[in-house]
């Protein structure tokens, strides 16, 4: 890996769908191994490409309103599953959405949020190239209140984003996805039969290095 570090691409950005510091403490609830995927052996002209998943309350929301009746309770826990990442390779070749393994699938947003860290979601080593999509799949969400524990609803269960970025040989590329975890959240009827669904506010972080 050559010397020099530099940042290439900086994108704050934040978006409604439908639908810094890394640290593993206790923060990844479940493990899968490597997954299948097409980027599971380093090529001759490959570079290292981390996926880390963080949250933050961008807005500062402390606790959720439960419909137009105001009650509010604190949210102890958001725990997302996260099933598939993909990429989208651009230019001449071997174009076309790319599946990534994953390190793991189930993240408490609250609680990468309270650590103040990341956790990883993928890490490979992919040929050199450009890249210009990002694709989660998000098959289930689960938030604790003071008042219970409940399935969350998450429409489309894809989060799609559109991110520039590189590859480079013998370099590293990290891409830090990060969601508000609580004005992601939204609800409907009141505390004792409260629905719940989640349309994600995203900021994504890619950092280069040769």
């Amino acid at each position: 890996m050559k010397n020099s570090r530099y940042s290439l691409l900086v994108v704050a950005f934040v978006i409604s769908l439908l639908f810094g510091f890394n640290c593993n403490t206790g923060t990844e609830l479940f493990h899968n191994g490597s997954m299948g995927s097409e980027y599971t052996q380093s090529e001759t002209t490959s570079g290292t490409l981390n996926f880390f998943i963080s949250a933050t309350e961008y807005s500062g929301i402390k606790n959720i309103a439960y419909g137009k009746a105001g009650a509010r309770g604190d949210i102890r826990s958001l725990i997302v599953t996260i099933t598939e990442l993909e990429i989208h390779r651009i230019g001449d070749g071997d174009s076309g959405w790319k599946v990534l393994p994953m390190s793991g699938d189930s993240f408490d947003l609250i609680e990468l949020d309270r650590l103040i860290c990341s956790d990883l979601l993928s890490s490979t080593n992919p040929e050199k190239g450009e890249f210009n999509k990002i694709r989660l799949n998000v098959s289930a969400a689960i938030v604790t209140t003071d008042n219970g524990t409940y399935d969350v609803e998450v429409p489309g269960n894809k989060i799609n984003i559109n991110m520039p970025f590189s590859v480079h040989e013998d370099g590293t590329t990290e891409v830090t996805i990060s969601i508000d975890s609580k004005s992601s959240l939204r609800s409907t009827g009141n505390k004792n039969n409260p629905k719940y669904f989640l349309n994600p506010v995203l900021k994504v972080t890619t950092i280069i290095e040769d």
